[in-house]
Parts: C-alpha cells; structure tokens; sequence
C-alpha cells in the first residue's frame, strides 16, 4: 500500500512540474555544462533543456537561489552557449555510493538566438524539407 502511495505521490508531483514548465524539454543523452561558483569551476551534466533553461547533475553543492555562469555546447557541437543560471529546485541523488546534486536551472540572460538554436533541436528532422511527408 505504501508503494502505491508513494509512486502516486511521485507521479503527481511529475506532472505538477510538467503543467509548470512554459518551454517543451528535450531529453540530452549527456552534454557538459561548465560553471563558477566561488569562483571555483565546476563540472555538471545536462540531463535535458529548454530555451528557459535545464536540469543538471553535479556533485557540486548549488543551493536554490545560486546564480552561476553557465558555459555549454549545444548537441548541434556549433552553438557555444554562454549564460547566467539560477537554481530553482535540487535535489540529491545517490548512485553507486556517490552523492550527487539534481538541480534545475533557469537561464536568466540567455540571447534570443541561442533560444532559438535550443527550440531547433526539438523540431522533428524533417520539418522544412520540400516534399517531405509525414
């Protein structure tokens, strides 16, 4: 019974966050983020993005409300994104006896351009081609 609660409970929450997001994320199968904080870098790895921003595995230690420069290479391995961050949620995730962090970014000053690239890498491959059909 307590298995059941707790995976409804997990499912809601899933699906608040969902109706809470503005922007469509796109599953990244692993993309480096650099960042500062104290001025020291640290290492994360995106897990999915939105052109208002991403979540990231670190085993850095980011409090919600951090603010970070953000420095990344979109999928496409041509956009250089550059980019303050502030944390919104975290989390910690243990695997395989290491303690990481899950936190979710949203990008404070991100150029429309860039937004622009990162909603391109959720259109279908085949949206624009002459002839193309579906």
């Amino acid at each position: 019974m307590k298995d059941s609660k707790s995976a409804k409970n997990a499912s809601s929450l899933k699906s608040e966050m969902m109706e809470r997001r503005q922007s469509q994320r796109i599953p990244l199968v692993v993309m480096e983020v650099k960042g500062k904080q104290a001025n020291r870098l640290f290492l994360a790895y995106a897990n999915d993005i939105s052109e208002g921003g991403l979540s990231l595995t670190t085993e850095s230690n980011l409090r919600v409300g951090d603010r970070i420069p953000i420095e990344m290479m979109l999928p496409d391995n041509k956009t250089k994104v550059s980019c303050t961050g502030e944390v919104v949620w975290k989390r910690e995730i243990m695997k395989d006896g290491i303690i990481s962090q899950g936190v979710g970014v949203r990008f404070l000053d991100l150029e429309d351009g860039k937004k622009r690239a990162i909603e391109k890498l959720s259109e279908p491959a085949d949206k624009g081609k002459k002839g193309s059909k579906r």
